[in-house]
């Protein structure tokens, strides 16, 4: 699975120093400089780091398809290279900067962290420490995780399965895809126009769309959370991300308020017992006779802050690998200025017309909760029910729902 982030810096870039740079800054990252072949070895800078430096400026129309190609071909992560980079001059005046990698190499906030670090070697400010490397860190976080972390995730009994993710699947499977929008919440609202943040505020919208689509009222959903539990990680590259399934009664009667409470209450919980692998909560209820998490749908929270390189203004967004992990995965994206919501989604499952329905969905659930958080989850003006209604389609079929992160853990 790679993962990539686009920048569009809006002056020009020395390709070549920015190539330079990129391998001395990924040689300071074990996982962007040792192989993962069996016994690992470290790679040379230039095995290491791949950079296509363009020489003529790329016409704008051109960008989307040539990010495309260079962010989704493999990586032989045995013998490098394990970052990928392309500086590209385009005709408007601007630079495009792509940085991809495997996502065992690292995540979202690696990416923060690799800018700030180019940014200060390019830009002659001092190079940013790194007060621990990624194996002594993962080491520790092993060492010291606590007892009451198998325990808090192992129920004391089995209790019923959660609700089913079910829709009108496709007649012919689509392509796996992904879609966004602004939505009409600004970064303010969302961060404080409830009582419970922005994180549980998404969670909240998430959930309550995901109902008008389930056959039941306890909804699952699987949320990405980082593991960098230590300030000395922060400045690492490496993959620091687990999945927690979070399940929540989003029964017809219940209000936004009370599902925001809940959802920001048990999140916080889960959060404070966020180590333990998500292989690992799935193991330990199956040893338990409980039922292992089923997740059909993820949801990823991330803050897009303002970035500039060398005092330069850069646009930067992350982009879609092509193929989907889940049924539907949510990427909600706060801005300085917006409010990005992105659903990334498997075609076998999901159309791109329900995708974008679901996007839509969300606006509104997300409106609501701000505007009138006693609004009951099955009062929600949701533009699908009014298309469902319009067109007499039923928004949850019983239909099984085969394809799962369980089941991909099975395989």
């Amino acid at each position: 699975y790679n993962t990539a982030r686009v920048h569009r810096v809006h002056a020009e870039v020395d390709g070549e120093a920015v190539a330079d740079a990129l391998r001395s800054i990924a040689a300071r990252h074990v996982p962007l400089s040792w192989g993962y072949g069996t016994p690992r070895r470290h790679l040379t800078p230039d095995e290491a780091v791949e950079v296509e430096v363009g020489v003529e400026a790329m016409p704008i129309t051109e960008l989307e398809a040539g990010s495309a190609r260079r962010h989704r071909r493999p990586f032989d992560l045995e013998n490098g290279p394990l970052l990928r980079g392309w500086v590209q001059p385009v005709d408007d005046g601007t630079t495009q900067i792509l940085l991809a990698m495997h996502h065992v190499s690292g995540d979202a906030l690696s990416f923060d962290r690799l800018w700030e670090q180019l940014d200060a070697a390019l830009h002659g400010r001092p190079e940013i420490e790194l007060p621990v490397d990624y194996a002594t860190f993962t080491e520790w976080q092993r060492a010291t995780r606590r007892d009451e972390e198998l325990a808090y995730w192992t129920p004391p009994s089995a209790g019923p399965p959660p609700a089913r993710f079910a829709i009108h699947r496709p007649p012919v499977a689509e392509p796996d895809g992904y879609v966004d929008r602004t939505v009409s919440v600004s970064p303010e609202e969302l961060r404080h126009g409830t009582d419970v943040g922005g994180f549980a505020a998404a969670l909240t919208a998430i959930t309550a769309v995901l109902r008008a689509y389930a056959d039941g009222d306890r909804m699952a959903t699987g949320f990405v959370a980082s593991t960098r539990t230590h300030p000395d990680a922060a400045a690492l590259s490496g993959y620091f991300l687990n999945t927690l399934p979070i399940e929540l009664d989003a029964s017809p009667a219940t209000s936004l308020r009370d599902l925001a409470a809940r959802a920001r209450e048990v999140s916080g919980r889960h959060l404070a017992n966020r180590t333990l692998p998500y292989a690992e909560i799935v193991a330990a209820r199956r040893e338990a006779g409980a039922t292992p998490p089923d997740l059909d749908v993820l949801m990823s929270f991330e803050e897009l802050g303002d970035v500039s390189f060398g005092g330069a203004y850069v646009d930067h967004r992350v982009l879609f690998n092509g193929t989907a992990v889940a049924d539907a995965t949510f990427f909600i994206q706060p801005r300085s200025d917006r409010v990005d919501v992105g659903v990334e989604y498997r075609g076998s499952t999901v159309p791109a017309a329900v995708a974008r329905r679901l996007l839509a969905d969300v606006d509104v659930a997300l409106r609501t909760l701000v505007d009138a958080p006693d609004t009951n989850v099955g009062e929600l003006p949701l533009p699908s029910r009014t298309h469902a209604i319009r067109h007499g389609v039923d928004l949850a079929p019983p239909l099984p729902v085969v394809d799962s992160i369980r089941g991909n853990f099975d395989a």
